[in-house]
């Protein structure tokens, strides 16, 4: 009876050993399956930490399952046991993140947090040794290296000489059991180390965000400054409510230990800047997008109260200081000065602190909106010191990039200069300059502000050209001499003056509508593909019917961002054309998000896309993206329509009905036709 008992045991392990290779190899296809989505994992990551183990557990349960059948030892069987439920302990937790992996394939590229039981434990201490040396080469400051990598050397030793003692485990004069014992201490010690070197580290890369005492020269740390603002602006956007406060505090703690799990660690640049890709950041947007319009609409919704509760107040001073002004025949400003020196204390303090909450709440709205569409890089977290000097601003300004190529600030002058735009040359560029705030101020704002103070100067250069053909070559002439975001923004300016004008004069193109990536998904069902918020360069027609513009200054195909963005907007007039066919049709709309359409706002005006126009400004543009406009005409030929612009200046729709001008050689000979200023005069 004993020994039926025996081999039943027997029997039963081997059950759970076959059990468990089934799970493994389930396991593994959907390893390898993540694998082929998301690339090979890097050493030391909960990827390759699992790849590494499904790799070697059917080796290791393979051995064990040939010991079982060549004995019914109780023994051995009871060692075989604890080291089973070992293994299936094992699986369960790879079974976990690779659940988590599937959700946020991000999660595979955190660092696994290292395990002292960990049958891989010493090679993963020495890898994650070597990838902290490099950070802290690459990214640290040399006043800070030294002592980091004096105790990173402290644990690749120690890690040397513990990895030897097991080796030698069994050669040891000392008790067996009392040498695990030690090692197994040893290797928590050492694990602990890294994590308190690794929360170190961290806290000196935080500093550095925001003290600039950091190597700006790494791609991969201009990112993490990304990561960082995102995290300030989403915390300072919730700390403006309580009830906001309370219920996304939950998310801002996730999203803190997703910053505080990313590996710094990387042998390339590229390595880290993918890592920190995959980290959720799109967490923080959506934060922000869920967060802003509420607070923006309780402030719209307070101002509206305050304002009607100030309008019968005004009235009334309204209404006495016209009664004065008639009967004592005052100016206005005097009658005025006598009506409010003998308003009641009360009204008075009433009426101020009304104005003064309400100016408060426009300030928030204000705020709110930086808050909401921030789009963080490398000079946008960088800010002037409170005391700089104007020459420490322009010399901030104007220094060549770590590539060696000329700053954006530094094109525009060059252009100022080169063209007699600016007469007094750099020194009235620089006293200009000087008028302008900038102490404490972000590099990126007093930019921005730089620029546009010298946008209508380049614009009336332009328009100073007596005929068509001349402005567009001196637009394109100025605005390849800049960096491309302002090659766009003086292409656009130029296009407005040039044609907008002449269909809606009284309409200028002052601003950009916006459409964010949750209010797509939440309010009209549409996945938008661009992470951050949708922006249109322009918008005409009306609420009924309206078109989608954008304005391309290119000389090459367009790049894979681009087409993401044409695609969104195609998703976007797709979704308001089968409303427009469901109505047509006489079929009931439901109240689901698929059947409400797109309204956008822009200048106080709304707008119902569902048409939608790309205009190329430039010849060369126009013939490297020829092929692709021919296949979109194809697929969206009833909504769908390009603009294209010649070299001297003329513009010509292409739409279905006359896409065969797009073929050659008849689309070269419009591009680039024999110049006859003459026939340009507008």
């Amino acid at each position: 009876a004993v020994d039926i008992q025996l081999h039943i045991a027997t029997a039963r392990l081997m059950v759970r050993y076959s059990g468990l290779l089934g799970k493994i190899r389930l396991l593994w296809e959907r390893l390898r399956n993540w694998i082929r989505r998301n690339g090979e994992p890097r050493v030391g990551t909960i990827a390759w930490e699992a790849k590494l183990e499904l790799e070697k557990l059917p080796q290791v349960i393979a051995e064990r399952q040939a010991r079982l059948s060549q004995t019914d030892d109780a023994a051995i069987r009871s060692q075989l046991e604890a080291e089973i439920a070992s293994f299936e302990a094992q699986i369960v937790r790879h079974e976990k993140n690779l659940a988590a992996m599937d959700t946020s394939p991000g999660k595979g590229f955190i660092a696994a947090e290292i395990d002292p039981g960990a049958r891989n434990f010493f090679k993963i201490v020495e890898e994650t040794s070597k990838q902290l040396t490099i950070t802290i080469e690459q990214i640290m400051p040399e006043n800070l290296r030294q002592n980091l990598s004096t105790k990173v050397e402290k644990i690749a030793t120690r890690n040397t000489q513990l990895r030897e003692a097991e080796e030698n485990l069994y050669n040891s004069d000392n008790p067996l059991e009392s040498v695990e014992k030690q090692i197994e201490s040893d290797k928590k010690q050492l694990a602990a180390d890294i994590q308190q070197l690794k929360a170190e580290l961290f806290k000196e890369l935080e500093a550095g965000l925001t003290s600039n005492n950091t190597r700006l020269g790494n791609d991969g740390f201009r990112e993490l400054k990304k990561w960082h603002e995102d995290i300030s602006a989403t915390q300072e956007l919730i700390e403006l409510s309580p009830e906001f406060k309370k219920t996304y505090a939950a998310k801002m703690q996730q999203q803190q230990e997703n910053w505080l799990l990313t590996p710094y660690l990387a042998t390339q640049d590229s390595d880290l800047l993918y890592s920190l890709a995959k980290i959720d950041r799109e967490g923080l947007t959506e934060i922000r997008n869920e967060v802003a319009p509420k607070l923006i609409e309780q402030r719209k919704q307070r101002i509206k109260q305050i304002e009607d509760l100030l309008k019968p107040l005004n009235d009334d001073i309204e209404i006495r200081i016209n009664n004065l002004r008639n009967a004592r025949g005052l100016s206005d400003n005097e009658a005025r000065s006598q009506v409010i020196r003998g308003l009641n204390p009360e009204t008075t303090r009433q009426i101020r602190e009304l104005n003064e909450e309400k100016n408060r709440l426009r300030a928030e709205i204000d705020r709110i909106e930086t808050l909401k569409n921030r789009i963080v890089a490398n000079a946008e977290v960088e800010k002037f010191a409170d005391n700089a000097s104007v020459n420490d601003v322009w010399n901030r300004l104007t220094r060549n990039h770590e590539d060696g190529n000329e700053s954006s600030t530094r094109k525009l002058v060059n252009v100022l200069i080169a063209h007699k735009i600016v007469e007094g040359g750099e020194p009235e560029i620089i006293a200009t300059l000087g008028k302008m705030k900038y102490q404490g101020r972000l590099v990126s704002d007093v930019s921005r502000e730089f620029k546009d103070h010298y946008r209508p100067q380049l614009l009336n250069f332009i328009y100073s050209q007596p005929t068509s053909e001349l402005r567009y070559q001196k637009m394109k002439l100025i605005a390849e001499s800049l960096d491309v975001q302002s090659q766009g923004s003086i292409s656009e300016d130029w296009y407005q003056e040039e044609f907008r004008r002449r269909v809606e004069p009284k309409v200028p193109n002052t601003t950009q509508a916006t459409l964010g990536t949750q209010d797509a998904k939440t309010q009209y069902g549409i996945e938008l593909k661009t992470k951050e918020n949708r922006r249109f360069d322009e918008l005409f027609g009306d609420e009924n019917s309206a078109t989608i513009r954008e304005h391309k200054h290119v000389s090459g195909k367009l790049g894979a961002e681009q087409i993401t963005q044409f695609e969104d907007n195609i998703q976007i007039v797709q979704h308001n054309r089968r409303i427009d066919d469901k109505l047509a049709g006489g079929e009931p709309l439901s109240k689901n998000p698929q059947d409400t359409p797109v309204i956008l706002e822009k200048d106080g005006k709304k707008f119902r896309p569902n048409k939608l126009v790309y205009t190329f400004a430039t010849p060369k543009g126009v013939k490297a993206n020829r092929s692709w406009m021919y296949g979109e005409l194809g697929d969206h030929q009833e909504y769908l329509s390009f603009e294209i612009i010649n070299s001297k200046g003329e513009i010509k729709t292409i739409d279905i009905d006359n896409i065969s001008e797009l073929n050659e050689p008849a689309l070269s000979q419009w591009l680039y036709p024999a110049t006859n200023n003459s026939k340009n005069n507008p």
